[in-house]
């Protein structure tokens, strides 16, 4: 998730292989640290107006609670929704981004997808995968999702 605001750090700060321990994202960084419903969450990103989160792991659904921490004392906490799925396709250009079985990829520049060609799309949360993968580790790949993912082709129905 990604948290946006004012004085969220000192400074920018992305994670790099050396903030790694274990193949696990530190729960600090840059000196910010992220609480969401009293659990550490794990830092991708860090500046003075957006700090980037993997929630850590919750069976709570609903509201939370977050707070941001840095040099300067702690956020008040404000609230959010927790949801055990929330899907959504990586943007590119302001296109879904998508890629061509010949690696071309369609971010507005090229020309659309033609009926019958396959695609690969980008996404995330898309709920639990099976197996699990452990909350804050990184991992290359992707793990299969638990439930069954549908796209819709407004012309054609489900494919």
């Amino acid at each position: 998730m990604a948290i946006f605001g004012q004085n969220l750090a000192a400074g920018s700060r992305a994670l790099t292989a050396d903030d790694l321990v274990n193949g696990i994202m530190p729960v600090s960084l840059g000196g910010v640290n992220v609480n969401i419903n009293n659990k550490a969450a794990f830092l991708y990103y860090a500046s003075p107006t957006q700090v980037n989160v993997l929630a850590p792991a919750d069976a709570a659904a609903g509201a939370v609670s977050v707070t941001v921490t840095n040099s300067a004392g702690t956020s008040k906490a404000v609230s959010a929704t927790l949801l055990a799925e929330a899907p959504a396709l990586f943007a590119s250009n302001g296109n879904a981004a998508a890629v061509r079985a010949d690696g071309t990829v369609i971010d507005g520049s090229a020309a659309g997808a033609k009926s019958g060609e396959i695609i690969e799309l980008f996404g995330t949360g898309f709920g639990a995968t099976s197996p699990g993968v452990a909350p804050g580790v990184v991992f290359q790949g992707s793990a299969p999702v638990a439930l069954c993912v549908a796209a819709i082709d407004g012309e054609h129905g489900q494919i």
